[in-house]
């Protein structure tokens, strides 16, 4: 529990000293306060302010990856969706509404596995100097509303000020999935967790896939989803 003296220290390391704490932060952990401060005096504690009986069915928003589409992601996580189903979990995937461009590097791989079909994408993806995938902000921003609009009462964020999140690691809870073997995303999800305050990374020896192929991996993998979403989402 940090002292009256080492909270102001903590908001003046914080960029802070505007926000005010409440007098019960002097029973806070230091990493509870500091998720407040960072937040703006908004979030007091992200698991708890998440884990409180929503009186229904917890839902579960999921985006498939580039190149893809609603029946691809639903072939790839149709264990898990079954899973969080029976634990007491909905899900709805929301397809991207751009289509691919012929060029995409990504199309050629997916209609190889899955056949024919129309490939979307959120917005057009590109590549950095470092080989990450990035987005123009415009299109992004477009993407990030027209999902915010789609998903609408179950909770959307607000789109205009969507940039402003990450200016410090979000006070959100975040699992964030990795291969061992991916080449594609590489270390994409571990610079993913850093955004997050307290995310935690699983990890599969496999490469790029949704779930590995391993029975016993991916059963592992699938409790290890349904158990974080069911504890910070209780029905």
């Amino acid at each position: 529990m940090p002292s009256a003296t080492r909270i102001a220290e903590l908001q003046a390391e914080n960029f802070a000293e505007d926000v005010e704490v409440p007098p019960e932060a002097a029973g806070w952990s230091e990493d509870r306060l500091v998720a407040f401060l960072e937040s703006g005096g908004v979030e007091s504690s992200a698991q708890g302010s998440l884990a409180a009986p929503l009186g229904r069915r917890a839902r579960v928003a999921c985006l498939h990856g580039t190149a893809g589409n609603e029946r691809i992601f639903t072939i790839q996580a149709s264990r898990l969706k079954l899973a969080l189903k029976a634990a007491g979990a909905d899900s709805a995937v929301y397809e991207g509404t751009e289509v691919i461009a012929a060029e995409n590097p990504h199309g050629a791989a997916m209609r190889k596995i899955f056949g024919d079909q129309v490939l979307r994408e959120y917005a057009p993806a590109l590549l950095d100097e470092a080989g990450r995938r990035t987005y123009e902000p415009a299109a992004a921003e477009a993407a990030v509303a027209d999902l915010e609009a789609r998903i609408a009462g179950a909770g959307g964020c607000d789109a205009d000020a969507w940039k402003r999140l990450f200016a410090a690691p979000l006070p959100v809870p975040a699992l964030v999935v990795r291969g061992a073997s991916d080449t594609v995303s590489a270390e994409g999800p571990v610079e993913l967790v850093a955004h997050f305050r307290g995310a935690r990374l699983v990890e599969h020896k496999e490469g790029h896939r949704p779930l590995p192929a391993d029975r016993a991996a991916a059963d592992g993998l699938i409790r290890d989803i349904c158990s974080f979403v069911l504890e910070r989402c209780p029905p």
